[in-house]
């Protein structure tokens, strides 16, 4: 049964697509996003020329580096102008593998540094849009303080793999069973 067109949840990593560019270079995503904070815009061909400005207005307003995109998704009347890249998705194939139908409204996806989604917010009015995306990047990208670990054992450290509520679930677990070291 395939998932409702209503785009992909909190934690699943973005896809990686190739597209073109507005001047017709066909691009992987992934080759220009990742290492900061970004937000992926899809929005209908016909609507993008009203979304830019709102877009760029957005990444005036981030308080730190902040990775801009769209995907303008059917066929577009001319070729769009923007300060940052906009893919071309004309048979929308990157649209369906966002979980996105070539029907939904324009959609904004908010991504970490490692490309993991945050939040997905439909695109209604600029400003609250605006808002929701700064809220969520302060919210849950907090400013990492590097951390002088001297010995360590081999592990990788990935920060924000777990939603904060499984955190807490985890560490209630472990103190209501006593710190018993099971020897695993």
């Amino acid at each position: 049964m395939a998932p409702p067109p209503s785009g992909l949840g909190r934690g699943e990593r973005a896809p990686d697509f190739v597209l073109p560019l507005q001047d017709g270079t066909p691009t992987r995503f992934y080759a220009r996003a990742g290492g900061m904070p970004a937000v992926l815009l899809f929005c209908p061909a016909a609507q993008t020329p009203q979304l830019l400005p709102c877009a760029t207005t957005l990444a005036h307003l981030a308080a730190r580096p902040l990775a801009l995109f769209a995907v303008q998704y059917g066929r577009p009347a001319a070729t769009l102008q923007a300060p940052f890249p906009v893919f071309t998705d004309a048979h929308g194939t990157v649209t369906a593998a966002y979980r996105l139908g070539q029907t939904s409204p324009a959609t904004c996806f908010v991504l970490s540094p490692n490309l993991q989604i945050l939040t997905t917010l439909p695109v209604h009015a600029c400003a609250a849009t605006a808002h929701q995306v700064l809220t969520t990047l302060a919210t849950d990208l907090p400013p990492i303080t590097p951390l002088a670990i001297h010995t360590q054992a081999p592990v990788l450290l990935i920060p924000r793999v777990l939603t904060s509520d499984l955190c807490h679930t985890l560490i209630h677990v472990w103190e209501t069973r006593g710190h018993v070291d099971t020897g695993v």
